[in-house]
């Protein structure tokens, strides 16, 4: 199965989760290419027809969804790709709006005809070696989803 693995990271929190989760997805017999949107700017090209995606994204400040989030979501609803997507993020509980920006993406993803995972999966801060379990298990949720929707 090919996964697109797309992600905003601007302190490094949300990569990190992103390496762990490629990890898993690998494990799992999938190909993934692996976009960083903070970066690569050239990121629709490998998008097509029906896309699997794992998009993470941080939350910026007390729940504000990120320039390049914000952006890439714009950008991608503009071309004829649709598709299943489970979403992934990092946030801090010390603002009122905790990883506000999952929650965000997921509406403006559903809106847009996009079948959005109903788990999501967010990490405070940095992800911490003892949630590394938590992150490989929900990548492998993912890919048992995928493929059941893909066989049905």
């Amino acid at each position: 199965m090919h996964i697109h693995l797309i992600y905003a990271s601007l302190s490094g929190n949300t990569e990190r989760m992103a390496d762990f989760i490629e990890e898993a997805l690998v494990e799992g017999g999938c190909t993934v290419d692996r976009i960083n949107i903070s970066y690569e700017k050239d990121y629709l090209d490998a998008l097509h027809g029906d896309s699997n995606i794992i998009f993470g994204t941080y939350t910026w400040g007390d729940g504000a969804l990120p320039t390049e989030t914000r952006s890439f979501l714009k950008d991608l609803f503009a071309i004829d790709v649709k598709g299943h997507v489970a979403i992934f993020g990092t946030g801090e509980k010390q603002f009122k709006h905790y990883c506000r920006a999952i929650r965000e993406s997921a509406y403006h993803f559903e809106k847009n005809g996009w079948e959005v995972h109903e788990w999501k999966l967010q990490i405070e801060q940095r992800p911490k070696d003892s949630e590394v379990k938590d992150i490989k298990q929900w990548t492998n949720n993912m890919i048992g989803d995928l493929s059941n929707d893909k066989s049905n």
